[in-house]
């Protein structure tokens, strides 16, 4: 469960992922140096977790259209 990790870390895996999701990928390691507090592989294991907890499922419904 997500409430068992440090919210210093969740917050930027989830922004670190969403980047992804958008495909304007910020490094991990520009995301780690924000924070201050975590190493690169600590911020990619979360990704992993957070990946786990939506079971996969990273489907993502946008407003706009492909043309």
């Amino acid at each position: 469960m997500l409430c068992d990790y440090d919210p210093f870390l969740v917050a930027p895996a989830c922004l670190y992922l969403a980047s992804k999701a958008e495909e304007c990928t910020v490094q991990a390691r520009v995301w780690v140096q924000l924070t201050l507090k975590y190493e690169v592989q600590a911020l990619l294991e979360m990704e992993m977790c957070l990946i786990e907890e939506l079971q996969h499922s990273l489907v993502v419904f946008h407003p706009y259209r492909y043309k």
